[in-house]
């Protein structure tokens, strides 16, 4: 018997007869292992027609005029041009206006990896921002970073009015730990600093794999009892997405309130978009379209430059850092997840979408989430002239109803442009459309889906009759419209 283990939580299980068999299947394996993942969507495009947009989704400078930027507070500045100061950052950034390229780049060398403060959202309704960056680099001497101060200063006052809030993604011990190495975090008296205790990438990892093990090993069990399913490892797993959504309800009160909020994790670009991109769906209705959640995912991750490769073991080189691996974004997509059940109707995407995008994570048919940077995907390898983004595919016309909501109502953006997500454990659901879609046995049954959410029936009828409702009416217009057209 041979078992193996998918990233997407299948397993197979074969039965070789002869040892020789099993020889060849597993060198036939390796190689497969060993093909390098850039090679994949260059080979597919061959046979493909020119990308259709997708890598024209998302323009930020679009992006952010249509959230006023630049205005007499904030300007976009290209300092970063060809990536010279941080390649790990892209190449037009929103900062103050008070300050220079000099300045700017002075704050570079104080901040881990060169990820200096700057803005990624401000809201409409007062002078409240979310900016991100990576850790100050204190030390356990706590260095005088001067030339950072003068560029968080310089954020504070566009905002003068309300105090400056830090919000350190970490966990408060593992915040001081990083002053041995160099980093740390802020000690400004301009600035209040909040700690949001979400875990780092070997925590999430260790508890994914609890899950991942727990959930294969149920799908067996279940074959003997159908009952059958353990929370223990759901549990776990559950309240690290928990507390991406605690934080990120908690960055949404504050910019309700009129604060500005900077987030940051150790290096900016794991635990801090997956804060600001949920605190972003949360504050700014734009993003729960699709179109909107395209950008918010090309601008916080793929732009800010999330890990994708190593994070998720994607071999470049031919090696791959096992320490690196975590799924993060598929984190991320279980918190939004959590948004999609909480609000069916503010969303016009489906989970389809969110399925589909973690399935392409891993097949690696597009270039979207092809290595670690923006630098390295458009600037050094050119994936946007030689291979396909994924929002071609999902926004085909052919295709693109597979990821639309029925439910989505345009008009509760209104009634309620800001959304609070309950954060309790248990108005937190799991996903087991995703996480065992594979099972052999059906996974859901009446009883469970109306235990995991009672008041579904209520907003799928609710919905129903609107629409009845709705078709009447329209009806009722077309009736009298022919009327007086007989006329």
């Amino acid at each position: 018997m041979m078992t193996i283990q998918f990233k997407d939580l299948r397993v197979l299980v074969f039965s070789l007869l002869l040892s020789e068999q099993k020889a060849q299947v597993v060198q036939l394996l390796k190689g497969y292992s060993k093909i390098l993942f850039v090679e994949l969507p260059l080979v597919k495009s061959k046979a493909r027609s020119n990308d259709s947009g997708g890598w024209l989704v998302y323009n930020p400078v679009l992006e952010y005029e249509r959230m006023g930027i630049p205005d007499q507070s904030w300007q976009i500045s290209a300092f970063n041009a060809d990536y010279a100061y941080c390649d790990t950052y892209p190449t037009l950034l929103v900062v103050p206006k008070a300050l220079d390229n000099n300045q700017l780049i002075a704050a570079c060398k104080e901040r881990s990896r060169g990820r200096l403060p700057v803005l990624v959202w401000k809201s409409k309704a007062s002078e409240a921002t979310i900016s991100r960056c990576s850790q100050p680099l204190m030390g356990l001497s706590i260095r005088d970073l001067k030339d950072d101060l003068v560029l968080v200063k310089a954020i504070q006052k566009t905002n003068d009015k309300k105090k400056l809030v830090v919000v350190d993604a970490r966990p408060r011990a593992n915040a001081i730990a990083n002053s041995a190495l160099g980093g740390g975090y802020e000690n400004y008296s301009k600035a209040k600093l909040l700690f949001m205790n979400i875990a780092n990438i070997h925590v999430v990892r260790e508890s994914f794999t609890k899950l991942r093990d727990e959930v294969v090993s149920s799908a067996f069990k279940r074959l003997e009892d159908p009952t059958y399913c353990s929370s223990d490892a759901v549990d776990g797993w559950l309240e690290h997405v928990r507390s991406i959504l605690c934080g990120a309800v908690k960055i949404t009160r504050l910019i309700s309130t009129g604060h500005s909020v900077l987030v940051h994790c150790s290096d900016g670009w794991d635990r801090t978009p997956q804060l600001t991109s949920t605190a972003s769906i949360l504050l700014d209705p734009a993003y729960r379209t699709l179109k909107g959640f395209e950008i918010l995912i090309e601008k916080e991750w793929c732009s800010f430059g999330h890990k994708f490769a190593e994070r998720n073991g994607l071999s470049f080189q031919g090696k791959v850092d096992q320490q690196e691996k975590c799924p993060i974004f598929l984190q991320w997509l279980d918190t939004v997840y959590q948004l999609l059940y909480q609000f069916p109707n503010h969303f016009e995407f489906n989970e389809n979408l969110l399925i589909f995008l973690i399935d392409e994570l891993y097949s690696c048919n597009y270039g979207t989430f092809l290595f670690d940077s923006e630098k390295m995907r458009i600037y050094d390898m050119k994936l946007n002239k030689m291979t396909k983004s994924i929002w071609s595919y999902v926004n085909d016309k052919a295709k693109v109803h597979k990821f639309l909501n029925p439910f989505f109502d345009r008009k509760v953006k209104i009634e309620y442009p800001v959304l609070f997500p309950r954060t309790d454990r248990s108005s937190l659901v799991f996903w087991g459309s995703y996480y065992v879609r594979y099972w052999s046995i059906p996974y859901y049954s009446y009883s469970f889906v109306k235990a995991q959410f009672p008041n579904r029936d209520e907003v799928l009828l609710t919905k129903q009759n609107e629409l009845k409702e709705m078709n009447v009416s329209l009806k009722k217009q077309i009736a009298e419209l022919k009327r007086k057209l007989g006329e």
